[in-house]
């Protein structure tokens, strides 16, 4: 936490009149006053995070499921030179399509709703990964099958949330009310979350190399 004290001028400070050593004694009072206000909100802080371990249970239904339809896409008629056959992922106009790579060929369309930001990411590198899907309009979490769009799991987040963070077999992730939540990343299951005491603008980030969670909150303590 910074502090920025601004004075109006004065005849001696305009004439570089240095001030009165008891201003200085004084001063320097004040910053420790000040760093031991803000150890004692960390502390309080602190002490208000609380662990829950009300379980998040995750299904394989369908929250708004839709009838079938067609999609039609114009696409040149070709294979791309160099690149492999593997399933890739666009957001547009609220809707998540996975095409094709090497020919454009159109997979699967789902609708999430003009209001979903977060984009569409692959649970791993490996070329036939599942993907992650958010919708917006139900906060709800998908982890779908690739090639199909079948459905994995479905998990009812509840509330608002941001990017989920792969945490090696784990997903993490943070509501905008200030919930952390930790993720099976296999069978969907959420069994803990911390509850801060702070709203939360950002994701989470993961430190693999000391298996630590690491969340930024909406200021600085």
């Amino acid at each position: 936490m910074r502090f920025m004290i601004i004075v109006k001028s004065t005849p001696d400070t305009e004439a570089g009149v240095m001030p009165k050593p008891e201003v200085f004694e004084a001063m320097g009072k004040f910053n420790q006053q000040l760093i031991d206000a803000t150890r004692t909100i960390c502390e309080r802080e602190r002490q208000a995070v609380r662990m829950s371990e009300t379980p998040l249970t995750p299904s394989s239904d369908d929250s708004r499921p839709s009838s079938p339809r067609i999609v039609l896409a114009s696409r040149t008629t070709g294979t791309a030179q160099g690149t492999e056959a593997r399933p890739v992922f666009v957001m547009v106009e609220g809707a998540v399509y996975a095409l094709e790579l090497d020919t454009g060929k159109v997979l699967w369309r789902r609708y999430v709703g003009h209001e979903t930001q977060i984009s569409p990411m692959s649970v791993s590198r490996d070329p036939a990964a599942d993907v992650l899907v958010t919708d917006s309009r139900t906060h709800d979490l998908f982890r779908l099958e690739a090639a199909t769009g079948k459905i994995r799991w479905r998990l009812p987040i509840g509330e608002p949330f941001h990017t989920p963070t792969l945490a090696e077999d784990k997903l993490l992730i943070a509501t905008a009310a200030g919930k952390l939540l930790e993720v099976n990343l296999t069978s969907g299951a959420s069994d803990r979350r911390l509850v801060l005491p702070q709203k939360l603008t950002v994701p989470p980030a993961y430190d693999a190399k000391n298996s630590r969670y690491l969340q930024l909150g909406e200021h600085s303590t």
